[in-house]
């Protein structure tokens, strides 16, 4: 896994203290030797990405592109989570990071497993986070709010309504 405690993040969530706490009492910390840039995560096998205070959310996308496993630990959710698929696409962490080194042990032993895993994941990255599969679904969000949008009961709301719909009769 790679990891550094050299620079710890500025994180001050339970989660994260916990991962290190964890962590720095692991055999594997030891085999850390020097930090890594962003860029060069993508060289690990394993990527974690908790829930913290700071946008641990915007680094999902991008892990799921390298095509290493995306280990996941979320409480808040993005628009695609829905759509990803716990063990096909990524691999869940309990809160309070419990089943981290479990995990990481069947990943280990398992490393087809693992390799499916990384591929599956980046596969949906290329699918559903591209930027006309982005396109479809902001379409999609702003045409269903449309169809649930109710203008008031009032004659001024009537009226701007009979227009709207006149107009999109006419093509106009």
């Amino acid at each position: 896994m790679g990891f550094t405690q050299e620079h710890p993040s500025k994180d001050d969530s339970n989660e994260s203290k916990e991962f290190m706490e964890w962590f720095t009492n692991h055999p594997v910390s030891k085999k850390i030797s020097k930090p890594v840039n962003f860029i060069s995560h993508g060289n690990y096998k394993y990527l974690i990405s908790i829930d913290g205070f700071g946008a641990a959310w915007t680094r999902v996308p991008y892990i799921l592109c390298t095509g290493s496993v995306l280990l996941l630990r979320a409480d808040c959710h993005e628009f695609f989570y829905k759509l990803m698929q716990p063990n096909e696409t990524h691999i869940e962490i309990n809160s309070g990071l419990t089943n981290l080194e479990e995990r990481y042990k069947y990943l280990e032993e398992n490393p087809e497993i693992a390799q499916r895993i990384g591929d599956q994941g980046r596969r949906f990255a290329i699918d559903y986070l591209n930027p006309d599969a982005l396109d479809f679904y902001l379409k999609t969000v702003i045409y269903q709010l449309n169809e649930a949008y109710e203008p008031p009961e009032s004659a001024w709301g009537k009226i701007k309504l009979t227009w709207a719909k006149m107009c999109l009769f006419l093509g106009v």
